[in-house]
């Protein structure tokens, strides 16, 4: 079962949760990412956000997708894959060779061949920051 839990977050409605398995009173549902508490209510460790964080996540996402679209159709089709810790978008494609990217050639001055390091934030500080771009 734990190969098929949901992988993901949830919008914070009671209506939702409370129907995604409707068996579950107190303690962690068997497929969605939440946790009830003796109370009913949800744990804080729960992966639920309130519609207005979807709002800004899904506004921020469109404007990632245009602003990429618009660099691609004015020529600038330079790699910068992310990193994340030591983990990085590049390590699983099977297409290293075609695709030039030699992070040991890129340096502080040249757009070219430098990963976008992504720093480790707290949910609540992204869902901050989202809501501060609106």
């Amino acid at each position: 079962m734990d190969q098929h839990k949901y992988q993901g977050i949830l919008v914070s409605d009671p209506d939702l949760v409370s129907g995604l398995e409707p068996q579950l009173e107190v303690g962690s549902a068997q497929v969605y990412p939440y946790t009830l508490k003796k109370n009913g209510e949800p744990s804080k460790k729960s992966a639920l956000i309130s519609e207005d964080a979807l709002e800004a996540f899904l506004t921020h996402t469109e404007h990632l997708i245009v602003d990429a679209a618009n660099k691609i159709f004015a020529g600038d089709i330079n790699l910068s894959p992310t990193k994340y810790g030591s983990r990085s978008a590049m390590q699983y494609t099977k297409f290293k060779s075609i695709m030039n990217f030699d992070p040991l050639l890129g340096n502080q001055d040249s757009p070219n061949n430098r990963y976008r390091i992504i720093n480790k934030l707290k949910p609540n500080d992204i869902i901050k920051k989202l809501k501060e771009e609106k």
